[in-house]
């Protein structure tokens, strides 16, 4: 696993527009009409607690990587296909983020929890983050 910042703005575009739904979507009120949003909403826990242990460029670089990562967006992968480091180990902070997506892929979908870490992979600003929290 790189070691450098995943900001370069270079690196971010495909990121950037998987997750421009999350703040188009407004915050829906039944389990029937849950949107990008509320699947990044549910992903605030993880985030932070990863964010506290690695730095929010850590935890930015492992959504990423996850997002970016084809095997674990099949119907059959839930999220149970997830990137290895060089010497063929699963990075702790990655595993964690995995299992709790996975958790919400039934509610979510591929699609919106994809959106989803794909918000959290690029937002920069603490104020969105605050008010996708509230």
């Amino acid at each position: 696993m790189s070691t450098q910042p995943f900001h370069k703005h270079d690196e971010r575009d495909d990121l950037l527009a998987l997750g421009s739904d999350v703040m188009a979507s407004p915050a829906s009120s039944s389990l029937a009409v849950l949107t990008a949003r509320d699947a990044a909403r549910a992903l605030v826990g993880v985030a932070g607690w990863v964010s506290r242990r690695v730095g929010v460029d850590g935890m930015q670089e492992r959504m990423g990587m996850l997002v970016r990562h084809a095997g674990a967006w099949t119907a059959e992968g839930c999220l149970h296909d997830i990137p290895v480091q060089y010497d063929g180990r699963v990075d702790e902070h990655l595993a964690l983020i995995a299992v709790v997506a996975s958790g919400l892929w039934t509610l979510f979908g591929p699609s919106k929890l994809r959106s989803a870490m794909a918000f959290w992979a690029t937002e920069r600003d603490s104020a969105v983050w605050q008010q996708l929290a509230a």
